[in-house]
């Protein structure tokens, strides 16, 4: 494990949320929410039967924040895909 990391057995997304540059996520709704209102960039890494679309409509989107977001696909491959857009509003 890098020198910089901590191991913990929990810690609340929403404070965890303030200390970082980017948050990859699965897409769902309360990830979305949580990391959107504190305004932190975002990889939504939609792998699930009911993230594509919420993970799709952030990147379109972007509540929150004036990020710059990527979102990866699964493309049945081992490595996910990525496309970002820069949002800039």
């Amino acid at each position: 494990m890098p020198d910089n990391a901590k191991m913990v057995l929990f810690v609340p997304l929403h404070t965890l949320a303030l200390t970082c540059s980017a948050v990859i996520q699965h897409g769902g709704f309360g990830t979305v929410n949580t990391v959107a209102l504190r305004g932190v960039p975002r990889i939504p890494l939609a792998e699930q039967h009911d993230t594509p679309i919420p993970a799709r409509e952030l990147v379109v989107s972007a509540p929150g924040s004036a990020a710059t977001t990527t979102c990866a696909h699964h493309t049945g491959g081992t490595r996910p895909t990525a496309r970002t857009d820069s949002l800039g509003r």
